[in-house]
């Protein structure tokens, strides 16, 4: 207690300060010039960075005091996506700076380094093939044969493309399937999305990891005109996720 009271001056002072924080009175450091910041080449941190929404940024869970900071850091909020299955809140937010989205992440790490943000990437079909023989999901994982309901109570999703829901490999399983693809245009491909789906939930010659888990996949694929895959216009990561999180 004496040491509290020697303190409480100082102690007070960190409380106004945080209150002022909170209120939104401290702003966040701003960098007008794009020069003083690394080139946008420099600033590419994945594969999928050279395909992404520009002036968009989005940003998971931002902790008490985050949104007061937003006009300070640039930005402005598009939609708020509530993950109520997942007990998270995702902010989708327009990039008001001037700022590359590149940019935008590499301020935004510096600033706040344990919030979970990055650019806004488009969706897209990627595969590599590679030949196997004998090669299973189960025995990759070294998991074994699963016991007696086996994921039961677990609840997954998946957004990628089309899903075969006829497919042997989900006889007696618990899968749920939404496409977000365009009226009057036709899905992509269902060899990718129905893939994935039976490792998960699939039988004994697919997958077999979680054969009991409750399975929400969605897709988010369509052709064009021109027989051309690629994201379906309809198709946003809010509803995506937000039907998985609600499934």
């Amino acid at each position: 207690m004496r040491a509290l009271g020697q303190n409480s001056h100082l102690s007070a002072f960190v409380l106004v300060l945080s209150g002022l924080y909170l209120m939104g009175c401290a702003q966040t450091a701003q960098v007008d010039e794009k020069s003083e910041l690394p080139s946008v080449q420099n600033l590419k941190q994945h594969e999928d960075d050279h395909e992404h929404h520009e002036n968009e940024f989005l940003v998971l869970d931002p902790p008490p005091g985050y949104l007061t900071s937003i006009p300070s850091l640039g930005f402005s909020i598009v939609d708020v996506v509530r993950l109520d299955a997942m007990q998270s809140t995702l902010y989708h937010l327009k990039i008001d700076s001037g700022h590359h989205p590149f940019q935008v992440r590499h301020l935004h790490d510096k600033f706040h380094p344990n919030v979970i943000a990055d650019v806004n990437h488009h969706f897209g079909l990627h595969a590599r093939y590679r030949k196997l023989t004998d090669y299973f999901s189960r025995r990759a994982a070294n998991w074994g044969t699963p016991k007696s309901g086996c994921g039961q109570g677990i609840r997954m999703g998946t957004v990628d493309g089309g899903l075969d829901t006829k497919h042997p490999a989900f006889k007696g399983r618990n899968v749920t399937y939404r496409s977000f693809h365009r009226k009057g245009q036709k899905i992509s491909s269902i060899a990718h999305g129905t893939a994935v789906a039976s490792v998960l939930v699939g039988g004994p010659t697919w997958g077999n990891m979680l054969p009991n888990a409750h399975l929400s996949a969605t897709n988010v694929f369509q052709k064009d005109k021109k027989g051309r895959s690629g994201p379906a216009r309809k198709a946003s990561f809010w509803q995506s996720i937000g039907c998985l999180s609600n499934a």
